[in-house]
């Protein structure tokens, strides 16, 4: 075999090495790196996916470059390794070239990454839809608060930790904190955006046809120590279902005569609970001592509790289990929690769980 054989063979065993052990790094990464919870590999908005493409476009380039890389390596390594026999090479100082080669292939690199990039930051921070549904997003130690707004801006209700959109609409979110910097991330959905004191943040994103269901958010800024607990959820509804759910989102609280549940109401009032969860019972139902003079909003409103899937931000499905381990003890659940342990009995939980079941 010829010096030019062992050359060329050298180099196409290079390549295909590389190309081997880096198929092996792909389907390694893809099998473990998919989280169905909070992926951004399946985008799910026109939003998300601009970014995903994005993702893409330098997945594929950082590939090629580490390919490239990694093959010369190899390639300089066994063709001028050190033998016995041969003479040291000469070195070589300088070559205009080959620095003008080196120094031209990143900077175009670069911008194959930037123009896309700059594309779609400029895409998705644009102006929403003018027909966007409109919602505030408030962040509280550790929680999030969701109020919605009609078309001329006048509050219509708020809930906590599970927020509705109907599919195909535009949502335009304003972004606001309570304490310290949060931030708001659905990653099937949208980009992650601060949320800070003093300053409104604002994002927006369109639900795709066909992605009705729930998504996981969480807060992705260090927020202190139950930060890892600040969870929610995004439910993309059809029309219909996201109509109904808005009816019962601004009817009265559900009023129950049930003994077990009269006696969670008091016990409610009783233990101060009124105090930081409001509950907006009609004054046609409910007595002067059980609606506050003025609203509570320390903690999330409980109106329409029984009609969400979650409790203490989504950490826990809302079944008896949990609202029994939570009431119990709740800076044992989530540490740092401003709801505190009221060392209520069993019996009071029972009560409790009837009045909050009640609320639909």
């Amino acid at each position: 075999m010829t010096s030019r054989s062992r050359h060329i063979v050298t180099i196409v065993g290079s390549l295909l090495l590389v190309a081997f052990v880096t198929w092996l790094l792909f389907i390694a990464f893809d099998e473990s790196a998919v989280d169905n919870k909070m992926s951004t590999l399946n985008p799910l908005s026109w939003q998300a996916q601009r970014y995903h493409d994005v993702y893409e476009l330098v997945w594929w380039l950082s590939g090629a470059v580490f390919v490239a890389i990694m093959a010369a390596t190899l390639i300089l390594s066994i063709l001028y390794r050190e033998r016995p026999g041969n003479e040291p090479r000469r070195d070589i100082h300088g070559n205009t070239r080959l620095e003008i080669l080196w120094t031209i292939i990143p900077i175009i690199i670069v911008l194959i990454m930037v123009v896309p990039t700059f594309s779609a930051v400029i895409a998705v921070e644009g102006d929403a839809d003018e027909d966007a549904l409109e919602v505030t997003a408030t962040g509280h130690q550790w929680w999030f608060e969701f109020t919605y707004h009609d078309e001329d801006g006048n509050e219509m209700f708020r809930t906590a930790n599970e927020m509705h959109v109907p599919v195909g609409r535009a949502v335009n979110v304003s972004l606001q904190s309570n304490d310290v910097i949060h931030a708001f991330w659905v990653p099937a959905l949208f980009g992650k955006k601060d949320m800070m004191p003093g300053h409104n943040n604002r994002l927006w994103f369109t639900p795709n046809a066909g992605t009705e269901g729930m998504h996981y958010g969480q807060c992705v800024e260090y927020c202190g120590d139950s930060h890892a607990n600040m969870r929610f959820r995004i439910f993309v509804d059809s029309e219909e279902d996201y109509d109904q759910w808005v009816a019962n989102q601004m009817s009265d609280a559900a009023w129950s005569n049930d003994e077990l549940v009269q006696a969670g109401r008091e016990l409610f009032v009783a233990k101060g609970c009124n105090s930081c969860h409001q509950v907006a019972y009609s004054k046609d139902d409910a007595p002067d001592w059980l609606i506050p003079p003025t609203v509570a909003a320390i903690g999330p409103n409980l109106s329409h509790i029984a009609s969400r899937t979650t409790i203490a931000s989504a950490l826990m499905d809302r079944d008896e289990e949990s609202m029994r381990e939570w009431l119990a003890n709740p800076p044992a659940v989530k540490p740092g929690s401003r709801m505190p342990n009221l060392e209520l009995t069993e019996d009071e939980i029972t009560k409790l769980i009837a009045m909050l079941d009640s609320l639909e």
